[in-house]
């Protein structure tokens, strides 16, 4: 039995509360701290979005998200890890007619639901739903469906047979440029543990850390994977990010390292705050 049908069969209820969500009508949502709402299924609302705010820690980077747009004239932004595409819709929302955005995330779910919502608020035009994984070099990716118990996520595959992974199309940061023809003014990373090898395929764009990043490291997944994320900040770092905030409060490596899962926000030493 494929895996996505074994999830749904350990969780039922959870798989009857997906099915009906899933077909009720779209409603207004207007996520905390923003002027402008959408409209959007209320499955994406119970099984994303309000995650967003219930945990202090998405709180927090999404403050910090809010905070890195206001200034931004017709900007485009690179939603890497999209998910349910919460970032993007905010950014399409309240951008202006000529913001933009590019969502790329391994699930289709996940992309089928990014483009239903920017389909009901008139911005598809305006984004490009991408549906790969972002990692160091072109290629493909195994990975594994998470299924309706983890929202549509895909995770990296590890010792599951080889039944239940599924091969996605990899590209680089700096190949995503190359295809939409123009340097994002914002970056969100949130891929996973892969994290240490983004950088490897970023150095075209991010050299001189002239782009923002709301970056999301995942230590505790990262030494799973016998590697140390150190390493994320030893190559942030020589590309010349070396400020490393949360909410404008600097951090140091030690702070970073520390927690399971940290969000911060990284930039070059001349970024303003």
């Amino acid at each position: 039995m494929p895996r996505r049908l074994r999830n749904q069969v350990k969780s039922p209820l959870r798989t009857l509360r997906w099915w009906r969500l899933s077909r009720m009508a779209d409603c207004d949502y207007h996520p905390a701290g923003t002027q402008k709402s959408f409209r959007c299924p209320p499955l994406a609302i119970e099984h994303a979005f309000q995650h967003q705010f219930n945990d202090p820690a998405q709180a927090l980077e999404f403050a910090d998200f809010i905070e890195l747009i206001q200034p931004l004239q017709a900007p485009l932004f690179f939603d890497l890890g999209a998910h349910f595409g919460l970032f993007t819709h905010v950014l399409l929302a309240g951008g202006g007619p000529r913001a933009r955005a590019v969502a790329v995330d391994p699930s289709g779910v996940a992309c089928s639901m990014v483009r239903r919502i920017a389909a009901a608020n008139g911005w598809s035009e305006r984004l490009e739903v991408i549906q790969g994984a972002i990692g160091g070099a072109d290629g493909e990716l195994e990975m594994v469906d998470g299924g309706v118990m983890l929202a549509g996520y895909f995770m990296a595959a590890a010792d599951q047979p080889s039944g239940d992974r599924i091969r996605v199309p990899r590209l680089t940061i700096d190949e995503l440029v190359r295809r939409v023809g123009r340097t994002p003014d914002l970056i969100k990373i949130d891929i996973e543990s892969f994290e240490l090898e983004v950088f490897d395929g970023a150095h075209r764009t991010l050299a001189g850390a002239r782009i923002p990043l709301c970056l999301e490291i995942h230590n505790r997944y990262i030494r799973e994977r016998g590697a140390n994320p150190a390493e994320v900040l030893e190559k942030i770092s020589a590309l010349g990010y070396t400020r490393w905030t949360i909410r404008n409060r600097a951090l140091s490596a030690a702070e970073i390292l520390k927690p399971d899962l940290i969000r911060i926000v990284a930039r070059g030493a001349s970024m303003a705050a």
